[in-house]
């Protein structure tokens, strides 16, 4: 019983991708191929900089140490 029921819905669900046509979907940037991928040197800048700056903070905050004062 439950295999008929379980084959009338893939059947249902099979119709109804067949009858809306699947629509294409937007590729974003993150989604190309390195070879594809266009950084400004200001992003790149930027990038470094946040970096740095995470770099910074962890040896220079106490949250990190390991004697908290």
């Amino acid at each position: 019983m439950s295999r008929h029921i379980l084959r009338s819905l893939l059947r249902s669900s099979n119709a109804l991708s067949r009858t809306y046509p699947a629509r294409q979907t937007r590729r974003f940037l993150s989604t190309a191929p390195p070879a594809q991928k266009s950084r400004s040197w200001k992003s790149t800048v930027a990038r470094l900089g946040l970096a740095g700056g995470a770099i910074y903070y962890y040896n220079t905050s106490s949250l990190f140490a390991d004697n908290p004062i």
